[in-house]
């Protein structure tokens, strides 16, 4: 099997409230470039941030990530906003020389996220790997058999990509420096490598609550299982130039290196 990256682009580095429409477009081209700069394989996953959460705080699914069956105009309305950010990300990968191929998160994940639908896609990832294409997967919105929407998280779908394929090195790029220590006060450390063991020294967020994919608690957790998958499983801040490629190309000493819970 290849060696190959897989990578998050936190939906806090992808937007912005005060960009046209919610998309931090100079941003992604910088990460763009900087992942276009390194020839290993990858696929990539990409959020939500400004135009996923504020619906689901707004209408009150943020706890349950479930939008009932009565409300069906409110999930297309989510969905189509969802797929139009994803144009726009899959248009600065494209222009960035990145193969990029659209993957249908609603196609290819189950109810919850937490398995793919189809047994053979995982040979079809590895294909587009080889063929040097860049699968794009983003956070959206699944249908139940209740016809409720259920929201399937870029950190779910990072995990099941994780599991079944194996990526080298598994970056999650989100806005801040790494996961930071609870020092009781303003200071803002940094911890170096995060283990079931110190993980009670992890700061805790109140905005985490009102997280549909639950914040920083709830990446930790899925990185915790990525971990056991990958070679390197990285938090880093995707809002810092040169912190991508420098990852890529094997760096260490940025971000919070997560291991597993085994």
């Amino acid at each position: 099997m290849i060696d190959w990256h897989l990578i998050k682009l936190g939906g806090s580095v992808i937007t912005h409230p005060d960009h046209a429409d919610k998309f931090y477009a100079a941003n992604v081209q910088r990460i763009a470039r900087e992942i276009a700069a390194v020839s290993k394989p990858c696929i990539l996953v990409h959020g939500t941030g400004h135009v996923g959460k504020p619906p689901a705080i707004e209408h009150g699914y943020a706890d349950t990530g479930i939008i009932s069956a009565n409300n069906t105009l409110l999930s297309v309305q989510v969905r189509l906003e969802l797929r139009h950010l994803h144009q726009h990300v899959l248009r600065v990968l494209l222009d960035a020389g990145i193969r990029a191929l659209p993957m249908d998160t609603a196609t290819y994940f189950n109810d919850d996220g937490s398995d793919f639908r189809q047994p053979d896609l995982k040979d079809s990832l590895m294909q587009a790997l080889e063929a040097g294409c860049v699968p794009v997967f983003h956070g959206d919105m699944v249908q139940l058999p209740d016809h409720r929407f259920a929201v399937v998280s870029s950190d779910a779908i990072m995990s099941v990509l994780a599991r079944y394929l194996k990526p080298d090195t598994t970056l999650l790029l989100t806005d801040v420096d790494g996961v930071y220590a609870d020092a009781g006060d303003q200071s803002q450390q940094v911890i170096d490598t995060l283990t079931p063991a110190n993980l009670k020294q992890m700061q805790q967020q109140a905005s985490d609550q009102q997280d549909v994919s639950g914040g920083m608690t709830g990446k930790v957790k899925h990185a915790m299982a990525m971990a056991a998958h990958c070679q390197r499983c990285i938090i880093a801040n995707g809002l810092t130039e040169g912190v991508v490629l420098r990852l890529l190309e094997g760096e260490t000493g940025l971000g919070t290196r997560v291991l597993p819970e085994n």
